[in-house]
């Protein structure tokens, strides 16, 4: 995809966040992935975590499959970020 391709290569002069739900692709061409989380205790917090790549590979799943990512959703997951 051409629009991950450039946007990594701005990334690797600037800092570059993209905020994906939708766009699989995208997602896979960064160098880190976040899942960004509320908890609720007493007053609603809002968090973050870096993914490790099998997470991420999950996740990225997720985005292609829905919910629960299929095996199909999965190995296409694993060969988007390639």
């Amino acid at each position: 995809m051409k629009l991950g391709t450039l946007m990594k290569t701005m990334a690797t002069r600037h800092q570059f966040d993209c905020h994906s739900v939708t766009w699989p692709q995208i997602a896979a061409k960064g160098d880190a992935h976040y899942f960004v989380y509320k908890t609720t205790h007493h007053q609603n917090h809002q968090r973050q975590k870096v993914l490790s790549a099998e997470d991420r590979v999950q996740e990225i799943a997720k985005m292609i499959g829905g919910a629960k990512a299929s095996k199909v959703a999965l190995e296409n997951a694993q060969d988007v970020g390639k």
